[in-house]
């Protein structure tokens, strides 16, 4: 168990390594790109503007609420998907380099959590127009919205760990993770608020991870105090989370290079 530690450890103080290999493949995908990632950025603020406007009259929601409420949710929900799905490739797309050289594979799971991190600084100037359109004030619970991210950050570091390892022995498990994740969006929060489905919060809300991490963002943003709940199944999850990655390390470390 030390030596696992420690060598994750070791792969998160390489910084210079993954942040290198995440610059990389940001460059590489807009090659020759004029405005580059931020494509990524015009193409969700076209889609906030259009859905904010037809979904706020289809809810009879008032615009000045739900457009902040709809763009954080499509960031923060766009980071977290990504994570997910690019995870189950991190292995895979790595194997000439974790085959030549005995290189930490954390480097390589930091290597999808931080690409989609820039990504979604990219994605965060979509929320700057709005912040002033419809004078959003920051308040004293605006930089825990900080403690959300970091705690979707290192979630996101285990669930690549664990999620990479299982997709290499696996390969299957890609296909039925897109589609689990496609299910999950209708199931959470982005397009429509908790407030619509009355006071009493449904078991399948209080179950949904992806609501509670979102939460952590969301809310603080836009001026609200998440959830006592919210913060409960974060650290819950996180701690849980390591340790299962941890143990499933330990046993795959040493297959993982064939079944790469």
């Amino acid at each position: 168990m030390k030596d696992v530690l420690l060598e994750i450890g070791a792969g998160l103080m390489n910084w210079r390594l993954w942040w290198t290999l995440s610059w990389f493949d940001l460059k590489s995908r807009y090659r020759r790109s004029v405005i580059g990632p931020f494509w990524l950025t015009l193409s969700m603020g076209l889609t906030v503007m259009m859905l904010g406007t037809v979904y706020s009259y289809i809810l009879g929601t008032p615009h000045t609420a739900y457009i902040p409420h709809l763009s954080l949710g499509f960031i923060v929900w766009t980071m977290m998907s990504m994570m997910i799905v690019d995870g189950c490739r991190a292995f895979m797309e790595a194997a000439p380099i974790i085959k030549q050289r005995p290189v930490p594979v954390i480097v390589f799971a930091m290597r999808v959590v931080n690409r989609n991190l820039l990504f979604t600084a990219h994605n965060f100037l979509v929320f700057v127009p709005v912040v002033f359109y419809y004078k959003i004030v920051p308040t004293w619970v605006t930089p825990l919205a900080l403690v959300g991210l970091f705690l979707i950050t290192i979630n996101g570091i285990w669930i690549v760990i664990s999620i990479g390892i299982v997709c290499a022995r696996y390969r299957d498990i890609p296909q039925l993770v897109l589609s689990l994740v496609q299910m999950a969006f209708f199931l959470t929060p982005v397009i429509w608020a908790v407030q619509e489905i009355g006071n009493e919060m449904p078991l399948f809300l209080q179950l949904n991870l992806f609501y509670h991490f979102m939460e952590l963002v969301r809310a603080p943003l836009l001026g609200m105090e998440p959830r006592m709940l919210s913060w409960y199944v974060a650290i819950a999850t996180t701690v849980i989370g390591w340790i299962f990655t941890v143990l499933l390390y330990r046993v795959a470390r040493r297959r993982l290079v064939f079944w790469i």
